[in-house]
């Protein structure tokens, strides 16, 4: 059976009518099995729905229990669903980080609820994510605003439901629905009562909305009071075991994690004192000395962070020791200068700063991680500073709130990951989802023009080009749902007509189109079009066609505007860094040996454009291009072409693990070792193409030597995500 389109779903669906699971499979799978009573759609409460882009149907049973857990679930007369996950889940789960950051004006979650077992199901509609309980794990509490609400509606299909009265919600997503009054969402709704509720709903302010997640928070540091003195307790018996005396006449049997001792310097940092900041996200490295294999070297034995202390074991101890007295004699007379001097890796430095002086250090420590956080809380700061001068920013605003100036360090840690989720996850949705988007767009407007994302931010940039109402209108289109709007839409917006946008749009791809000799684009009924050059296009349910921006065109827009992402592309970074190669002529590097075995340190990210980026070096990519004799390493054989200017064959360079997750290693990735030299084919698929998991298992095998070189240690598997 053919699958339907998402719309042609919809249709089949009737507000506040009855279904099985069953039914509702045949709607949302209909090609897949159904197993009455087990498997997905038989059995469980959250249904991913297949090939959607992020889609799920929730099934609620009001009052219903799992093993010893009792579901504490409910809706308010004004249609708000308290909600839990499954038992077992909590905030590292993918599927809650995923809700958190939920957005239901690009995603749909639809809801299916009973009042008890063994009744059909009522459809609802669909939920707007309100808030979650960062104070109550396994499960994560939520609260959804069900769309469209119709209380008189969902009585007269359910009964009477069992309603509470409503608590105060600060929705995360609502600063997006500008322009909505309360007297709007309540005629939405079917409801006339107008109260201070309903008015918070709609103006929402951050501020109120962080200080309503602290006054919670702040209920979780009460009732685990207990293990919070228990954690004072382990830091301080730490801090006196290895007072700077102690640590000086340390023996490297002391020091060092792999000997299976538990009461080494480095065990008992990362792994006895992980609730007060975990560290485990990078390997022993991060120590400078530890013991074990290393690479394809089997024997155990003491290994050295290579480029740092020497080859001697019992030397580089000597080295390691002083770095660690140093810190901490600095941490405590705020010395910052020492600290930012300090040759041990940022987090262990963090690590040790914070567990020695935990109420001047906050224990976080990638500087990503610090922007974004920063950010949450609209605290204003340089991209410019340092990993820890936005150390010392968090903490004066920790100090500086009337609650948190009481917590513990890392209490206040723990409350911003719980409240504002993890920063990876945010990221890695939302770029998926767009690529979901944009793969099962309609194909009947779509055609291909071959500008990259760096052509396009030339042409932006270029006044002659992009005029600024040219600039304006494709800022705006930016802001809609998958980056696309109608001219009906705009027309309405503006008060004009909708046929008002159309000639500046085809004057502007007349100007890209002189600029670049490209020719109209051709549609797939033969037709010729202007507005193809910037857009994609499609006829929508209410038969408004629809404008929706070229992906490399959106992405030179989020590149160029930081109002729209604080965090560069990895993607087009890489991009860019391809593209200052082809505007400098490659020097005349013949093949060498460009590979030196020697870790680098790493530098702090930086200001581009509007957006966090690790800085990529020109040469260090020149040489890993000479390194492979300028051919591409997926396949030798390879047919290319010559660069302009000189006698060398056109290759562009690429970051294996991508510069993107630097916060994840203790040195820099921009090394010729982790930089391989590709075809602009290879390169492509390794991006966009089907395959590319294939190629870079072969590159990974011919690498990871090269890698523990440098100090880059990572698996198969994870590199794999990365992509």
């Amino acid at each position: 059976m053919e699958n339907s389109t998402k719309e042609e779903k919809v249709m089949k669906l009737g507000r506040y009518k009855k279904y099985s699971r069953e039914d509702v499979h045949s709607i949302f799978d209909p090609s897949g099995v159904f197993t009455p009573q087990a498997g997905t759609w038989g059995l469980h409460g959250i249904v991913n729905v297949p090939d959607s882009g992020g889609d799920y149907v929730f099934f609620v049973t009001l009052g219903s229990s799992q093993g010893a857990h009792n579901f504490d679930e409910s809706i308010t007369k004004n249609g708000v669903l308290t909600w839990q996950t499954q038992p077992s889940m909590d905030f590292s789960n993918s599927k809650v980080q995923g809700f958190i950051n939920f957005d239901h004006e690009k995603n749909n979650i639809y809801l299916f609820l009973r009042k008890e077992k063994n009744t059909l199901y009522t459809y609802l509609g669909n939920l707007a994510y309100v808030e979650h309980d960062a104070t109550r794990i396994k499960p994560v509490h939520f609260k959804w605003r069900i769309l469209d609400w119709n209380v008189e509606s969902a009585t007269k299909s359910l009964g009477e439901i069992a309603v509470v009265p409503r608590a105060a919600i600060s929705p995360k997503n609502i600063e997006k629905r500008k322009g909505v009054t309360t007297k709007d969402f309540y005629a939405k709704s079917g409801n006339d009562v107008i109260d201070e509720e309903a008015e918070k709903l709609i103006t929402y302010d951050p501020i109120e909305f962080i200080n309503s997640k602290i006054k919670r928070f702040e209920k979780i540091i009460i009732q685990n009071k207990d293990n919070g003195i228990h954690l004072e307790k382990l830091r301080l018996k730490f801090v006196n075991d290895f007072k700077i005396k102690k640590i000086i006449e340390m023996e490297k049997e002391e020091y060092v994690v792999g000997l299976g001792r538990q009461d080494t310097f480095c065990y008992r940092l990362e792994t006895e004192l992980m609730e007060l900041g975990d560290i485990h996200g990078s390997t022993a490295v991060k120590f400078g000395l530890y013991y074990g294999i290393r690479g394809d070297d089997k024997d155990n034995k003491y290994q050295i962070s290579e480029g740092k202390y020497g080859t001697d074991a019992d030397q580089a101890l000597v080295k390691i020791k002083e770095q660690i007295v140093n810190l901490i004699i600095a941490g405590g007379n705020h010395n910052y200068n020492d600290i930012r001097n300090c040759s041990l890796s940022p987090m262990f430095k963090g690590k040790i700063l914070s567990t020695y002086y935990p109420e001047q250090y906050v224990s976080i420590f990638s500087g990503e991680h610090l922007s974004y956080f920063l950010n949450k809380l609209k605290v204003d700061f340089s991209e410019n500073i340092d990993e820890l001068d936005k150390q010392l920013k968090l903490v004066k605003w920790k100090n500086e709130n009337g609650i948190t100036k009481d917590w513990p360090m890392y209490s206040f840690a723990r409350f911003l990951y719980q409240t504002f989720g993890s920063l990876s996850e945010a990221k890695k949705q939302v770029k998926n989802q767009q690529e979901e988007y944009d793969k099962n767009y309609p194909k009947e407007h779509v055609v291909h023009v071959g500008i990259s994302i760096s052509q396009w931010k030339d042409l932006i940039e270029d006044s002659e080009i992009f005029l600024e109402k040219d600039t304006e209108l494709m800022k705006r289109i930016y802001t809609g749902e998958n980056h696309a709007k109608t001219c009906h839409e705009l027309g309405l917006e503006d008060g004009v007509s909708p046929s008002t946008y159309i000639k500046p749009v085809v004057a502007l791809a007349r100007r890209i189109s002189s600029k670049l000799n490209l020719k109209p684009v051709i549609k797939h009924d033969g037709n010729e079009t202007w507005w193809g050059i910037p857009f994609w296009g499609k006829y929508r349910e209410d038969g408004h066609f629809e404008w929706k921006l070229r992906p490399e065109l959106a992405k030179a827009i989020q590149s160029l505007y930081p109002e729209f992402d604080y965090i560069k592309d990895d993607e087009i970074a890489d991009n860019e860094l391809v593209e200052d190669l082809r505007k400098h002529p490659i020097a005349d590097i013949d093949p060498v040996n460009a590979f030196k075995g020697v870790p680098k340190k790493k530098q702090d990210v930086i200001l581009s454009n509007g957006h966090l980026t690790y800085p990529r070096d020109r040469q260090t990519a020149r040489n890993a291009l000479a390194h492979a004799g300028y051919e591409c390493e997926i396949n030798r054989n390879h047919s290319l072409f010559k660069r302009k200017n000189s006698d060398k064959n056109y290759t562009e360079p690429h970051h294996l693990v991508p510069m993107a997750y630097s916060d994840r290693f203790d040195v820099s990735l921009d090394v010729e070792e982790n930089i391989v030299s590709l075809c602009s084919n290879c390169h492509n698929q390794l991006h966009y193409g089907e395959g590319a998991e294939e190629l870079l298992k072969n590159l990974y095998d011919e690498r990871k030597k090269e890698w523990e070189k440098v100090g880059i240690e990572i698996g198969l598997e994870l590199l794999i995500e990365m992509y």
